[in-house]
């Protein structure tokens, strides 16, 4: 049996400002809202064709990272570009590095401190070639 990710499921306690990050910033866009009492508690982003995150409006809730959670990982076609506009908007944001795995990436958060790793495979990235990765 095949699987694929359905959706990345994230809290915030700042619609407003999660929505103009992934949107604005990292150009994806936003499918649906979740209503309830006739208010906005969630909505849907589309990163790609299937690719999902369901982003919650979680009041009280502790940002960032936690428990088995470490981080969200997009990629992007192009990545210098794509590093320009975080740069611009002000998160905070690694230089872009060529891993072991072969592949270049950045580390950035959103606005409720999850890191995101957005990346950009090579022709030798042990992601398209299947190669152990020594790090």
């Amino acid at each position: 049996m095949y699987l694929s990710l359905a959706h990345i499921c994230i809290q915030t306690n700042d619609l407003e400002a999660t929505s103009n990050f992934y949107c604005k910033v990292l150009g994806m866009t936003r499918v649906f809202n979740f209503l309830k009492g006739g208010e906005v508690t969630g909505f849907y982003l589309r990163m790609s064709e299937g690719n999902f995150i369901e982003v919650i409006l979680e009041e009280n809730a502790p940002l960032g990272p936690g428990g088995a959670y470490r981080h969200i990982s997009f990629e992007s076609r192009d990545l210098d570009s794509c590093h320009q506009k975080v740069l611009a908007s002000g998160a905070p944001v690694s230089d872009i590095k060529f891993g072991p795995d072969r592949t270049y990436c950045f580390i950035c958060k959103d606005p409720n401190d999850v890191e995101i790793e957005i990346l950009q495979y090579t022709g030798g990235s042990c992601q398209i070639n299947g190669t152990d990765c020594v790090a």
